[in-house]
């Protein structure tokens, strides 16, 4: 018996599918060579099926994209919609709807989600990728010693990320590796999808938000939104807060009193202003 195991997205294949791979080095799904990496066995097509699957759905749980399910991502992947992480982000209702045999409604939410998450922190960005061996431990440290965008990340050399304390030899190669393999798809989703690489500094620096109605979007995904710029989140009415964010229908009646206290009351759509989205 085989006791090298092909990499996780082939164990739906079953026992005998995986074994002949790896007999025949040629991946089950594509075809295309496969190399070995200690013990495991990994297939060279960045476009293998089951490998964009695999990465797409990281990317999506990565940047904390709420609604995409695993089998959506399946069908999307499986009718070539979706060739990469950039695809999901050049996805029209339209398309959405049709190849993911969906409603119209549900493809606008998600199109919606999707644009809710066009700003992410560095260690998200560069974990999500998907990039093999680099860790999210490893991002942090590179992150936190000043390469804190994507253009230092480029132009830092292996060197560079093997003196950084903390980041393994494995690591530094991946990284150093993984930028210049992915500077394609790096530059797709920063310069024509306008992902943007959160900064030090967010946009709600100093600035505190309790979120007192029901929202359209989800709780948590706003409170992130604040966390994620900066800004702090209240659970409860305070004097000095800065923001109450409320729906269209409590605007008209809700925390008024709060107003001569220096708190502004803004809309959900106001709120996602702040922010640019």
């Amino acid at each position: 018996m085989l006791r090298r195991q092909l990499f996780t997205m082939f164990t739906v294949l079953g026992l005998s599918a995986v074994t002949k791979a790896a007999e025949k080095k040629k991946c089950p799904v594509c075809e295309e060579d496969l190399y070995t990496k200690g013990s495991l066995i990994y297939c060279n097509n960045e476009e293998c099926i089951p490998k964009v699957k695999m990465k797409v759905k990281r990317w999506i749980k990565t940047v904390g994209i709420n609604g995409w399910d695993d089998i959506l991502v399946n069908r999307l992947v499986e009718e070539k919609v979706i060739k990469d992480i950039a695809d999901l982000y050049s996805l029209d209702k339209a398309v959405l709807k049709s190849k993911g045999k969906i409603r119209e409604k549900t493809a606008r939410k998600l199109i919606r989600k999707l644009q809710l998450k066009k700003e992410v922190s560095f260690e998200d960005f560069f974990y999500g990728l998907g990039m093999r061996d680099v860790t999210r431990n490893s991002i942090k440290i590179v992150f936190e010693s000043g390469v804190d965008t994507a253009e230092k990340l480029m132009k830092a050399s292996y060197n560079d990320l093997l003196k950084l304390n903390g980041v393994s030899v494995i690591e530094a190669k991946a990284l150093y590796d993984g930028s210049e393999n992915y500077v394609e798809l790096i530059d797709e989703l920063l310069n024509f999808h306008g992902i943007k690489i959160r900064s030090n500094t967010g946009m709600l620096d100093g600035k505190s938000f309790c979120f007192a109605s029901i929202m359209n979007n989800k709780k948590e995904t706003l409170e992130k939104l604040v966390t994620n710029n900066g800004g702090v989140l209240e659970n409860s009415i305070k004097d000095g807060i800065s923001y109450i964010v409320l729906s269209d229908g409590d605007m008209e009646t809700k925390f008024k009193n709060k107003e001569a206290l220096g708190t502004k009351r803004i809309s959900e759509d106001e709120f996602l202003d702040l922010i640019g989205i």
